[in-house]
C-alpha cells in the first residue's frame, strides 16, 4: 500500500467494489475486494468543501500516526489518499457486531451483562485507548457504535473522529444523534480538546454496560448538553455490581477533566476488577453480605434513634463518655450509625439500600459543626425526620442532601440554621421533592447560597418570605433547573453584597413573570445566562438593576422567546467584556432599549442577536458604534430601525 500523498487519477484495477453504502451527500462507505492480497478492506470517501491547507495537513499528519500503529485492540489504518477533492480513508473491514449491537440484544431480553464480562471488555478498550493516548492522539468519538467484536470475541476500536476537522465530515457527525450522548461536558463548553475527552466518553460506555440505557440522554440537544454539563449519572444496580464499579464510573466522568485518571490509571483500576479471585470474592460475600444488613435494619431498626461517632466528647444511651481522636472531621467517610451495637458508615448503608420508606430519625449526643455531604447521593430515602437533630452549632450544610433523588419529604421543624454560613448545592438534584416547608430556617448569617435547589424538578412552590439574604455573595445556579417553578416571590431579598447571578434562573421553564424591582445588582459582576432558556417569561422589569460591575452578560437572555420588549435603559455596562447570544434565540423579540448601554468594553459580541428574526426597534446611545453589529443583522436577515438616544 501506497503512505499519504495527493492523486489526481484513482487506479480502481487493483479493487473490487463488493457493496456501496451511501451515508449522505458527503460521505459513502465501500466494502472493497483488494485483488492483490485478496483482502477485503472498508473504504470511506469524504467530499472536501474548502478547508484550509493547515486543516489537511493536520488530519494527514494525525493519519500517518494511526498507520503506523499496529495494535490487536484497534482497527487497522492502512492508506489514506486526496483523490479529485475527496478524502478516502482505506482501513481493515469487519462485518461482526459492535458494542451497541451486544447492548441491544441484552436490553431487548431484559437482562444485565455479567460483572466480569464487562472487566473484559473495559481492559481490551483501555488497551486500545492507552496506544492511542501514547501516541498523542485523541480518539474523539468513543462510543459503542465505534468497538467492533472481532471473530475471536476480542474488541477493537475503529471510527475515530480525526474528520470532524473537516467540514462535510462535522456535518455528518453532529446529525447523529448519539454523538452526543458521549461528548465530555469541555467540548460542550468550546475549551481546548484533550485526552481526558475520551476518558469521560469512557466512562459514559462503562455506565451503558452497566444499566444497558444512555448515561445521558434527552431528545433535545440543547437539554442533552445542559444534562452532560449539570447533571450527575445515576447509579448502577449495586445488587448486581460491586460498589468499585459504581465508583470507578463516577471517577471516568468527573465534570472537571482535571479530576479524571489518566488512561494508564483507569487501566490499573480496571486490570484489578478482572482479578478472578476479586470476582470470586464478590460473588460469594460481598453481594449477599449487604442484602442481609439492609434486611436487618429495615426490619428491626429503621425508626430507632441513630448514634453517630465524631472526634468529640460525647455520652452514649448508657451514660458513658466516649473520646475518639482518631477520627478528623465529621464527613462522609467517617460518619457511622450504631445499630444492635454494630458500626456502619452512614452514607454507606443508605447508598446501598433498597428503595422505600426509610424513615430516620437523628439524635446526636454531640455539637455537630459541619453537615457537608451529610445525605450525599443517599438516593434511597424517601424520608428524613430531622426535628430531633439539634444543628445549633452547624456552619455548613452544603451538599447536604445532593442527589437524594427519591426524597419526597423532610420534617424541618425546630431545625435551627442561626450559625450556617454555607448552603451551596443544599437540595442540589433532589428530583421528587415537591414541597419544602424551610420556613424555620434562619439565614441571617449564610453566605453562600449558589445552587441551593438546582435540578428540582418537581417543585411548583417556592416560600423564601423568611429568607434574610443580606450577606449572601453567591447566588449563581439557585434556581436553575427548577422545570415546573411557578411562583417565586423574591420581593424580600436583599441582594446588594451578591457577586454571582449567573445561571439564577436557568431552565426556569414555567415561570412567567419574576418580580426583581427590590434587587440591588451594585456589586454582581457575573450575570452569564441568569434567564437563560425561561421560554415562558413574558414580563421582567430590570429598571432597578445596577450593572456598573457587571463584567459577562454572556447568554443573559437566551431563548427567553416569550419576552417581546426588554428595557435594559438603567444599564451602565461600561465594565462588560462579554455579550456574546446576549439575546439570542429570543424569536418574539420586537424592541429593545440600550439607551445607557456602554459597548467600548465589549471584547465578545458572537451571536448577540442571532435568530431575533422580529427585532424591528432597538434604542442605543448616539455615542455608541453599532457597525460590529450590522453583518450579523445581514445574516439573520434583520432590519431594526436604531434609534438614538
Amino acid at each position: 500500500m501506497k503512505t499519504i500523498q495527493n492523486h489526481n487519477n484513482d487506479d480502481n484495477n487493483n479493487y473490487e467494489i463488493l457493496e456501496k453504502l451511501k451515508i449522505n451527500n458527503y460521505l459513502s462507505i465501500y466494502k472493497i475486494l483488494n485483488k492483490k492480497d485478496n483482502k477485503i478492506y472498508s473504504l470511506r470517501k469524504i467530499a472536501l468543501n474548502g478547508e484550509s491547507k493547515e486543516v489537511l495537513e493536520k488530519i494527514k499528519n494525525e493519519v500517518k500516526v494511526l498507520i503506523s500503529i499496529n495494535n490487536e485492540y484497534i482497527i487497522k489504518y492502512v492508506n489514506c489518499l486526496i483523490i479529485k477533492n475527496t478524502f478516502n480513508i482505506l482501513t481493515e473491514y469487519y462485518e461482526e457486531l459492535n458494542l451497541r449491537q451486544f447492548i441491544n440484544k441484552y436490553r431487548k431480553e431484559n437482562k444485565l451483562i455479567k460483572q466480569n464480562l464487562i472487566y473484559h471488555f473495559l481492559k481490551e478498550i483501555c488497551l486500545g485507548l492507552k496506544e492511542i493516548h501514547n501516541n498523542n492522539l485523541i480518539h474523539r468519538n468513543l462510543s459503542p457504535d465505534n468497538i467492533y467484536f472481532t471473530k475471536e470475541n476480542k474488541l477493537k476500536i475503529g471510527g475515530f473522529g480525526i474528520f470532524r476537522q473537516l467540514n462535510n465530515y462535522n456535518e455528518y457527525i453532529l446529525s447523529k444523534n448519539n454523538y452526543y450522548n458521549y461528548i465530555a461536558p469541555e467540548i460542550i463548553k468550546e475549551e481546548e480538546e484533550n485526552k481526558k475527552n475520551d476518558i469521560w466518553s469512557l466512562g459514559c460506555i462503562l455506565h451503558e454496560l452497566c444499566t444497558l440505557h444512555y448515561c445521558f440522554n434527552s431528545n433535545n440537544i440543547i437539554k442533552l448538553q445542559n444534562k452532560i454539563i449539570c447533571k450527575n449519572n445515576e447509579k448502577i444496580d449495586l445488587k448486581f455490581y460491586d460498589s468499585e464499579l459504581q465508583n470507578l464510573i463516577w471517577l471516568l466522568l468527573k465534570k472537571n477533566y482535571n479530576e479524571r485518571p489518566n488512561i494508564e490509571k483507569v487501566y490499573e483500576l480496571v486490570s484489578e476488577g478482572c482479578d478472578i479471585k476479586t470476582e470470586k470474592k464478590f460473588e460469594k460475600k460481598g453481594e449477599k453480605s449487604k442484602i442481609k444488613m439492609i434486611i436487618d435494619i429495615k426490619e428491626n431498626d429503621i425508626n430507632k434513634d441513630i448514634y453517630f461517632l465524631d472526634n468529640t466528647d460525647y455520652e452514649d444511651e448508657n451514660g458513658n463518655k466516649h473520646f475518639h481522636d482518631s477520627i478528623k472531621e465529621f464527613n462522609e467517610l467517617n460518619t457511622k450509625l450504631y445499630i444492635n451495637n454494630k458500626k456502619y458508615r452512614f452514607q454507606k448503608y443508605f447508598r446501598f439500600a433498597e428503595k422505600g420508606e426509610y424513615y430516620i430519625k437523628i439524635k446526636f449526643y454531640f455539637s455537630v459543626k459541619d453537615c457537608s455531604n451529610m445525605f450525599y447521593n443517599c438516593n434511597s430515602i424517601k424520608s428524613i425526620d430531622l426535628s430531633s437533630f439539634n444543628a445549633r452549632n452547624v456552619s455548613n450544610m452544603s451538599n447536604m442532601f445532593f442527589n437524594c433523588d427519591n426524597l419526597t419529604n423532610i420534617n424541618f421543624s425546630n431545625f435551627n440554621t442561626e450559625n450556617v454560613i454555607i448552603m451551596s448545592n443544599m437540595f442540589c438534584q433532589c428530583y421528587n421533592l415537591e414541597n419544602i416547608n424551610i420556613s424555620s430556617f434562619n439565614t441571617n448569617n449564610v453566605i453562600n447560597m449558589s445552587g441551593l435547589f438546582q435540578s428540582c424538578d418537581k417543585l411548583i412552590n417556592l416560600n423564601l418570605s423568611n429568607f434574610n439574604t443580606q450577606k449572601v455573595i453567591d447566588m449563581s445556579n439557585m434556581f436553575s433547573y427548577c422545570n415546573k417553578l411557578q411562583n417565586l416571590d423574591l420581593s424580600l431579598f436583599k441582594t446588594e453584597n451578591v457577586k454571582n447571578m449567573a445561571r439564577m434562573f436557568y431552565m426556569c421553564e414555567n415561570l412567567n413573570n419574576i418580580d426583581l424591582t427590590s434587587f440591588d445588582t451594585r456589586s454582581v459582576n457575573n450575570m452569564s445566562e441568569m434567564f437563560c432558556y425561561c421560554e415562558n417569561l413574558e414580563n421582567l422589569n430590570l429598571l432597578s438593576f445596577n450593572v456598573k460591575n457587571a463584567c459577562t452578560m454572556e447568554k443573559m437572555f437566551y431563548n427567553c422567546k416569550n419576552l417581546k420588549n426588554i428595557d435594559l435603559s438603567s444599564f451602565n455596562s461600561e465594565k462588560v467584556s462579554d455579550i456574546s447570544r446576549m439575546f439570542c434565540e429570543c424569536k418574539n423579540l420586537e424592541s429593545i432599549n440600550l439607551s445607557s448601554f456602554n459597548i467600548k468594553s465589549v471584547n465578545n459580541c458572537f451571536q448577540t442577536f442571532y435568530n431575533c428574526k422580529k427585532l424591528k426597534k432597538i434604542k442605543i446611545n448616539k455615542e455608541t458604534d453599532f457597525n460590529s453589529f450590522e453583518k450579523e443583522f445581514k445574516l439573520n436577515n434583520i432590519i431594526p430601525e436604531i434609534v438614538y438616544i
